[in-house]
This record gives C-alpha cells, structure tokens and sequence, in this order.
C-alpha cells in the first residue's frame, strides 16, 4: 500500500512474499510513482493537467528500460487504468517483474492509497492475470470501504 507524495509514492504497508522478487517494498521505500502499479492507480485519480505538473519535463524518471520514457507515454498508461479500473506495470521496476494495482479510495471518491500485487513475469498465465487484477481490484474495494477512517 502508498501514498501519492509528489511524484513519488510513499510505501505505507507492505507484505512480501517468501518468495524473492529481487526488490523488497518496505514501509517508507520512495520510489516514482510512474514506475509502480499503485502509483499508477494513484495518478490515474488525476486530471491529466495534475499529472503533468507533477512531471513537468517529457521525460519521465526510469527504474527499467522497458519503463515509458515520455509523458505523453504515461498519459496513455493512465487514460487505459481509469478505463479499466486498474492499473498494471509490467518490467518497469524490475525486469522479471508485473504488478497490477488499484485505487483506495473515500466513500466519497477522493484517493487515498494505491495497493497493488506483484509477481514473476514467468508465473503470468492469462488465468494468473485475471486472478491477480480480480484480487487486487477486490482488497482496494474493500479498503475503500473504511477509507474515511483510513484518512
């Protein structure tokens, strides 16, 4: 789980796998928020003027090459989650890495958290991926619904 910090996402809670990914989340990790499923989800809460004043420049901050490396990359990124409801990053932090993440947010819609779930590219089966998306978009309904006790 992060929090929208800037540009950044603030981990707040996290659980890690026993099984290695090669990054560890950790609450208080920083890291871009356009490079992270939950990040993602977070930007995709704002309008696309907010997004560009909290990336000003067309180039974006990169973990992977396989990262989008333009603004306009990532506006495209985030018109696809708010359509879909969810968020996905695939090799941006890590080249073996997927994530899929969604949006916690108030009763009343304004975000307060992204969450988001993480796994080896080789372990993603189109079942695996829908069961991932279902999930995560499930645990951030559900959180969203304590969201005013949450902020």
């Amino acid at each position: 789980m992060s929090v929208l910090d800037g540009p950044d996402v603030l981990f707040i809670a996290a659980r890690n796998s026993p099984q290695p990914l090669g990054v560890s989340f950790k609450p208080g990790t920083r890291m871009p928020a356009c490079c992270m499923a939950s990040g993602r989800a977070l930007l995709a809460s704002l309008s696309n003027e907010e997004v560009c004043r909290l990336y000003p420049s067309e180039e974006l901050p990169q973990l992977t090459k396989d990262h989008p490396k333009h603004r306009s990359e990532l506006l495209k990124i985030l018109n696809e989650a708010r359509r879909d409801g969810y968020s996905k990053e695939i090799k941006g932090t890590r080249p073996h890495m997927c994530s899929y993440g969604a949006l916690v947010a108030t009763p009343s819609g304004r975000a307060i958290a992204g969450v988001a779930i993480t796994m080896y590219e080789g372990d993603l089966t189109p079942p695996v991926e829908r069961a991932a998306i279902a999930s995560i978009k499930e645990l951030a309904r559900s959180l969203s619904q304590f969201g005013d006790l949450l902020s």
